[in-house]
């Protein structure tokens, strides 16, 4: 089940964003970022936070706990996302080594917009944007 999370469901998030970042916490979640879960029996496995800036959605974080990746739960969070908005426009950021994000993205119908200089201070990073 996928669905948009209330704040005092952030928490969980804070454990899952640990994945991606050791230090992450519920200040990495800005006041203007809303996050869907996907749920397996009532346990947040995966989520997607994102924001809205004008007309255009920025994809902020798709994080999937280890032994549930490669089953298609970010392309249905992508999917969903791409569902309840009202934009034409997704875009997002991504480090230029993570093959794996970016293979998924372009499998969603992304495509590179431009590369970004020292974005993650350590590395380059691709900007990517799907019209809906």
């Amino acid at each position: 089940m996928i669905r948009e999370l209330s704040k005092k469901e952030y928490p969980s998030v804070v454990e899952l964003g640990k994945i991606i970042k050791k230090d992450f916490n519920i200040k990495d979640i800005g006041p203007n970022d809303k996050v869907v879960g996907y749920f397996i029996k009532n346990k947040l496995i995966a989520f997607l936070e994102y924001s809205k800036l004008y007309e255009v959605i920025d994809i902020l974080n798709i994080i999937t706990k280890d032994e549930y990746r490669r089953k298609g739960i970010a392309t249905k969070l992508i999917n969903y996302l791409s569902n309840i908005v009202e934009t034409n426009t997704i875009m997002l950021e991504v480090r230029k080594s993570n093959t794996s994000a970016i293979n998924l993205y372009k499998k969603n119908g992304f495509e590179v917009v431009r590369e970004i200089k020292n974005y993650y201070n350590d590395e380059d990073a691709l900007s990517m944007r799907k019209e809906c």
